[in-house]
């Protein structure tokens, strides 16, 4: 009998420390995307605003416009970065920058715009189809 209480004990307290170790271990990701830019002063500021909670590497290449990001996507993911990419004037893949940040940007920083195209669910434009 006591052998089976010590086995139920040290049961327990290895599954707490199992469960313990998968919850502080990080989920590492890398993802490649585009951003707009054109010199090092881009890449700074670019790379700057990348790095945040859950970050651990965002390198910019300013000859192919490509930010490498790796991140702890239990603390954050790529989206969250391409917004605060985009807050810093800089459009990426799937975030826009808006306007007044753009506009802020020196003039050796002011690339040429992306294109986006406007998703069926966020547009009014209802040309192909009757309600």
């Amino acid at each position: 009998m006591p052998f089976k209480h010590f086995f139920l004990t040290l049961g327990f307290y290895f599954s707490l420390m199992l469960s313990a170790f998968s919850q502080n271990t990080p989920t590492l990701l890398t993802t490649i995307f585009e951003v707009g830019g054109n010199c090092g002063m881009c890449e700074k500021r670019i790379e700057t605003a990348a790095l945040g909670k859950g970050v651990i590497k965002a390198d910019w290449d300013v000859t192919t416009k490509k930010m490498t990001l790796e991140y702890d996507a239990a603390k954050t993911s790529a989206l969250a970065v391409q917004k605060r990419i985009a807050k810093a004037g800089h459009d990426t893949t799937f975030v826009e920058a808006k306007a007044k940040p753009y506009n802020n940007l020196p003039g050796c920083c002011q690339y040429e715009r992306m294109h986006y195209i406007e998703s069926p669910q966020g547009s009014d434009n209802h040309g192909n189809h009757n309600h």
